[in-house]
Parts: structure tokens; sequence; C-alpha cells
């Protein structure tokens, strides 16, 4: 029995050793910016902005009338949406965190399906982790960018892990609605990136 038991475990890490290996780096990844959050601070970011915007928003005020906002309305409710939940800072953060490492598995995901290579997509992978800053800001803080990135990799894992999945196309849209809500530069990137996928799925008809 132990045996058996042994093998069935050897075998399924053997098959899925790629996967195993994007769960402990992620892991590792969520836990140590999780055990030095509270020393995060973020002086030449406009995390103040969105969490006083957020804060505003509790309160019953509403952006652009109420008060001035330069910037696209989805990232401060949600980060509204999880202040009321947690009431601290440090549990909004907290949320982000993992929202940003869940995503990088989904992109995982992506890059494996796109490649054919789960080598290769362990690699850029990896490539995207120890560089994140030059894409994802610090994941520490809370970024409008960064959190637009979340729902463009919902965009893209849905067009092209998921297409064939019932309601794909309602989750692509509503992934594209709030990037483009949390951050209006992203939407080219959205219209090539669909385009991509209307072409490739074109071809394979």
């Amino acid at each position: 029995m132990r045996n058996n038991l042994w093998r069935y475990g050897r075998d399924k890490c053997l098959k899925y050793w790629d996967t195993l290996a994007v769960i402990l780096l992620l892991a590792a990844l969520f836990f140590l910016n999780a055990w030095y959050l509270h020393l995060a601070s973020a002086p030449v970011t406009d995390e103040g902005v969105h969490a006083e915007a957020a804060r505003m928003l509790l309160e019953g005020q509403v952006p652009y009338r109420d008060f001035s906002y330069l910037h696209p309305p989805a990232f401060p409710i949600f980060i509204k949406i999880f202040l009321a939940l947690t009431h601290t800072m440090y549990g909004v953060r907290l949320v982000f965190l993992f929202l940003n490492t869940i995503t990088l598995f989904l992109l995982h995901a992506v890059l494996k399906k796109l490649t054919g290579s789960r080598m290769g997509a362990l690699i850029a992978l990896g490539f995207l982790v120890s560089y994140h800053e030059m894409l994802f800001h610090d994941w520490r803080f809370l970024a409008s960018r960064q959190f637009a990135n979340v729902f463009f990799v919902l965009f893209l894992y849905f067009g092209i892990v998921k297409q064939r999945m019932r309601w794909s196309a309602l989750y692509q849209s509503f992934s594209a609605l709030v990037a483009c809500l949390t951050l209006f530069p992203l939407l080219p990137q959205i219209v090539l990136a669909a385009g991509a996928l209307v072409g490739v799925a074109k071809k394979s008809e």
C-alpha cells in the first residue's frame, strides 16, 4: 500500500513538476512579501491618492463630483470594498498581494499554452518574478498599473487557455472592462491582444 502511494505521488510530481515548481515559487514570493509588508512605505508612488479616494468613497462621497480624482474609477472602488472588509490598509495590501500572486499562476498557464514548452514558460515566469519591479512595481504597494495587469492577464487567460469554456467571452469582456476602467492606457494593448486572438481563432477553424 505504501509503495503504491509513493509511486502514485512520484508519478504525479513527475507529470506536473512545472506546476509544482510554480506553486512553490509563488508561495515563497507571497510569504516573503507578506512578512515584510509592515515595512512597506510609498513616498514616491500615488498609493496615498488611491487610498484617500477609497476612504472618501466609504464616506459616501462621489469622485469627480464631490472631490477631484485624476484617474479612472475602478481602482479606488476595489480598494473601498477590501477596506470595508479588512478595516486596515495592511489587510488591503495583503489582498492585493494575493491577487498579484494568483495572477502569476494564471500567466504561467498562458505562457505554457502559447509556447508549448513547460520549461520555457517556467523560465519566462522566473524572469518576470526576478525583475517584477520593471512591470508590476513593488507588490507591497497599491498601484493602478499593477491592478490593471491582473485583469489583463485574466483577459488573456480566458482567451487562450479557457477559450472553449462556457461564458469565457463574458469573463473576457468583464476583465477588459475593469482593466480599462483602472488604467485607460491599457486599452490599445487589449485591442491588439483581442485582434491577435481573433486572428488565431480564424486560422484554427
